[in-house]
């Protein structure tokens, strides 16, 4: 006769299971899951603009290079190790509700999606500031109460003052995979200073706060590979202090210093030692100061700061042959480099920085009239899919009266609009069928088309009138075919796209295929069946997809007028879905 089971064994599977179907992790690991969870605000996850919103993600998926936590449609930052756990900044964010979800990227380039959840941000009133950030031109900025001029101080004492100032530098491939990281440390402005072979030959850019908190590097305003220096732009962190600079020419042999960094990614690293020597470089032309304070690989980028917490050197590189034979760039030379006129050939080093311009036009206002739906009480923007526009310089008029733009949802009343972020207008019921009239600021294109078809002629020339109605520039399928040459069109997920935008001067590239059939009989009908995809060849990705049928009957009409038609109607129908 078998024994029962023990209850001992019962109650532990029982809860595993229970735990299993709350976070809806499949039992046996067959089909992988990701799933994020807002832990900070707990109670109705509301902030306040600013207030940082701290989410943790729950995986299943084996072999992940890095997740990226996604507001809306945007990346707001990268985790690239467990715990899976970050810190979303919410300052760029509109007052209202916003989604977050996560994309997961694995070694064999595969990319996973979490269902999102909605969080909501509130604005506070805040009393004008009268000049809210140094100016550009100054790169050692006047003592602060977060670093007072004082006397040496302990190491304790320089760890507290200088730590939140110093961030990690995190460098990504054109697969935004991570390929590097190093240190650096603000001076002010927005500005981020590191070591120059930190960032070369990466494709775009994060740094992370002492707060745990990720920014996205914009831009690469000053950089100096004979001096191994570069100044990144990161717009947003305007709440991290600035380290003040010495004069590195005062610098004296003996001095105490402390090496701050992130060696080896174990980040806010303090370790101390003495100025050992000032010489020549037979790395940089420059001279270098050479330091005694333990450093690793990491530590490249991050400051050598002296007893009063003040910079000193921007740590480059060390002897691996002797010990603790370490060398730093004089902060002098980080002043010259930064007092320079901008070069616009050195945005290069990070290549995909220098893309963020590559097929944008002067912006433009546009009319636009739409209908609004009968079935639901809100409707996609035209063009919100590919172009960039001012949510802010949003005009809508119905029946000649202007509407006024609310900034919340629960606002929405007769006569007012609501604008998503992901750029869906929203109306009160009592507005559905009317036709609006919308004047909007568009940043305009160059938008390339690649046409898959047996007649790439008229499904080509359709989509041209409707680009064209926005001003954008159209570079057509012949041309992006000489371009490409042998080029496979799911080569555009991949590195190619970059030459492609750089080649074509376009940021966006529209895939579109369609089969047709006529059928006849006592009703001859035109039927099309459309597939568009669009890739934004700035990142390689793409960020549109659907497809739709349609048909209309030929009447009195040519068979070339019914397939028009009825390519309009299927176009409609994809746009109208995004």
């Amino acid at each position: 006769m078998s024994k029962r089971p023990s209850c001992n064994l019962i109650a532990p599977v029982l809860l595993a299971v229970i735990l299993l179907c709350m976070l809806q992790l499949p039992l046996f690991g067959q089909n992988a899951g990701v799933y994020i969870k807002i832990v900070a605000p707990e109670k109705d996850s509301t902030v306040s603009t600013g207030e940082p919103l701290a989410v943790m993600v729950v995986t299943n998926i084996p072999d992940i290079v890095n997740l990226a936590v996604m507001c809306d449609d945007k990346a707001v930052c990268l985790i690239d190790r467990s715990p899976y756990e970050a810190n979303v900044n919410t300052a760029n964010l509109s007052s209202g509700s916003h989604s977050l979800w996560i994309r997961v990227y694995v070694k064999d380039g595969k990319t996973y999606e979490s269902s999102s959840v909605l969080f909501t941000v509130h604005a506070e009133e805040t009393q004008p500031v009268t000049d809210p950030s140094p100016p550009a031109a100054d790169v050692n900025p006047p003592t602060s109460p977060s670093h007072p001029q004082t006397p040496t101080e302990t190491t304790a004492e320089i760890a507290k003052r200088c730590l939140p100032s110093v961030v990690l530098v995190t460098i990504y491939d054109e697969n935004e995979r991570p390929i590097v990281s190093g240190s650096g440390f603000t001076i002010g402005g927005e500005r981020v200073v590191t070591a120059y072979h930190v960032i070369a030959g990466g494709v775009s850019a994060y740094v992370k706060t002492a707060e745990k908190i990720m920014y996205p590097v914009s831009s690469v305003i000053a950089a100096d590979a004979g001096i191994d220096l570069a100044v990144l732009q990161v717009e947003k962190m305007t709440d991290v202090p600035p380290l003040p600079l010495a004069d590195s020419s005062a610098v004296a042999l003996g001095e105490s210093v402390v090496a701050i960094g992130s060696p080896l990614g174990l980040e806010g690293t303090i370790t101390e030692g003495i100025v050992s020597a000032v010489r020549e470089s037979s790395e940089y032309k420059t001279e270098v100061v050479q330091y005694s304070a333990p450093s690793s690989p990491g530590n490249s980028g991050g400051p050598l700061v002296n007893g009063k917490g003040e910079v000193v050197g921007i740590i480059s590189y060390q002897r691996r042959l002797g010990q603790n034979l370490n060398f730093a760039i004089p902060v002098n030379r980080l002043k010259e480099l930064v007092s320079q006129p901008s070069q616009p050939s050195d945005v290069s080093i990070l290549k995909g920085l220098l893309l963020s311009e590559i097929g944008t036009l002067p912006p433009r206002r546009r009319t636009v009239e739409f209908d609004i739906p009968n079935k639901e009480p809100f409707t996609v923007f035209p063009g919100s899919t590919w172009h960039k526009w001012v949510k802010e310089s949003v005009r809508i008029s119905i029946d000649k009266h202007r509407l006024r733009k609310v900034d919340s949802e629960k606002d929405i009343v007769p006569g007012t609009f609501y604008v998503t972020t992901t750029g869906v207008f929203k109306f009160h019921s009592q507005e559905k069928g009317k036709k609006a009239i919308a004047d909007v600021e568009f940043i305009l294109l160059r938008v390339a088309l690649l046409i898959e078809s047996d007649d790439t002629s008229q499904l080509e020339s359709v989509l041209v009138e409707r680009f064209s109605k926005f001003g954008d520039e159209v570079v057509t399928g012949a041309e992006v075919r000489a371009a490409i040459a042998q080029w496979h069109p799911q080569a555009v997920e991949k590195a190619d796209s970059r030459k492609l935008a750089s080649q074509l001067n376009c940021s966006r590239l529209f895939i579109a295929r369609c089969d047709s059939e006529d059928l006849k009989g006592w009703d001859d009908t035109a039927v099309v069946h459309v597939t568009l995809e669009l890739y934004d060849l700035n990142t390689g990705q793409r960020i549109m997809s659907g497809s739709s049928s349609a048909s209309k009957g030929v009447g009195f009409r040519s068979w070339k007028s019914a397939r028009r038609r009825a390519l309009n109607a299927a176009l409609d129908a994809i746009f109208k879905r995004e």
